[in-house]
């Protein structure tokens, strides 16, 4: 401290120099059903609690992430944060209190069971042939340019690919990036038109949001998501084009891209989750916010496009796994063209 303004009896006026203590706000969180809350203060590792008191500082940046037990569902946040986002970000700037609701699987099912497959795109091979109609009208080469592409084998990269804009006759267009790796124009066109005709074999719906597909080498699994369906050229070939599954494995990764955001955690497809007795694959059990809804796609249009190329059998079985599931869908009006 110094003096400033002395008085006129010899008293100074004290004023501090310090600074004021960073406010300290509590967030209070609770759940409702069984799970956990994980949370991370900007690069701080994540924490898992239960329920209770947590102290931060003022205009700290909390990442909540809704942690359900195995058998239950996260539907939503309550409290300060009205979300059914996971994970959920809030400032504080003030005392909070939230909760996160979880829903048990199966709720209203009076036994336990088992899903029926472990993936479903292996459900049945005929559902999408070569000899069924693609979309797909033409494809011109437009050189090479820098691209930002994800490579399994790499993770990110920039590479300069072969550029070929698709065309498909219902007024939607991809531009297929093909790996220089390819060498030549004529082998990467090659491939571009391959599967080029064979996403035109999708429906409008699933092809609506995809802007680009990635074509590389490699023997590593196909990926949907980022507005792009990825293709490795050699798992294609070995593991989904000698079982006749193309197609089919495609539309799973169409329906990451185009179906995922607006409907994975919708309350619509949360309560219907909540509602059917069971998951239809072991693959959607196992990652119910990421692959429910790509696993559950394709036995919907099984049955309710294809009836005619599946078995009875195999019709009941999806039709009693993922009754509301399938509700959902229908209910959602999807553009099923050329399928429909």
């Amino acid at each position: 401290m110094k003096c400033l303004f002395p008085t006129i009896i010899g008293l100074c006026i004290l004023i501090s120099c310090g600074t004021e203590p960073t406010p300290v706000y509590t967030l209070n969180t609770s759940v409702n059903g069984e799970g956990k809350i994980g949370y991370s203060v900007d690069d701080m590792e994540k924490i898992s609690i239960s329920s209770g008191e947590e102290q931060f500082d003022k205009g700290e940046s909390i990442t909540l992430t809704a942690l359900p037990d195995s058998g239950w569902l996260f539907t939503a946040w309550g409290g300060q944060v009205t979300s059914q986002s996971n994970p959920t970000t809030l400032i504080m700037d003030g005392n909070k209190s939230i909760f996160s609701n979880y829903n048990r699987i199966g709720a209203y099912c009076n036994e336990d069971y088992n899903p029926p497959f472990s993936g479903t795109i292996y459900i049945d091979s005929d559902l999408i042939t070569e000899e069924d109609h693609s979309t797909f009208i033409s494809l011109s080469y437009a050189g090479r340019a820098d691209r930002l592409m994800y490579d399994r084998r790499y993770g990110w990269v920039t590479l300069e690919p072969f550029l070929f804009p698709a065309k498909y006759d219902d007024s939607l267009s991809i531009e297929i990036q093909v790996n220089p790796e390819f060498e030549t124009v004529e082998n990467a066109q090659n491939y571009a038109i391959k599967y080029a005709e064979a996403i035109g074999r999708l429906t409008t719906q699933l092809r609506k949001d995809v802007k680009t597909s990635w074509i590389h080498r490699g023997n590593e699994p196909f990926g949907g998501g980022n507005n792009n369906l990825l293709i490795h050229t050699d798992w294609s070939e070995t593991y989904y084009e000698d079982q006749g599954i193309l197609e089919e494995t495609l539309v799973h990764e169409a329906a990451h891209t185009s179906l995922d955001f607006n409907h994975a955690n919708s309350s619509g497809w949360l309560e219907a989750q909540t509602k059917d007795c069971e998951f239809i694959s072991t693959y959607a059990q196992d990652n119910p916010y990421r692959e429910d809804i790509a696993e559950s796609y394709l036995p919907y249009l099984a049955i309710r496009f294809r009836p005619e190329r599946i078995s009875e059998e195999l019709k009941r079985t999806i039709e009693k796994a993922i009754p509301n599931r399938i509700e959902y869908f229908d209910e959602q009006n999807f553009d099923m063209y050329p399928i429909r």
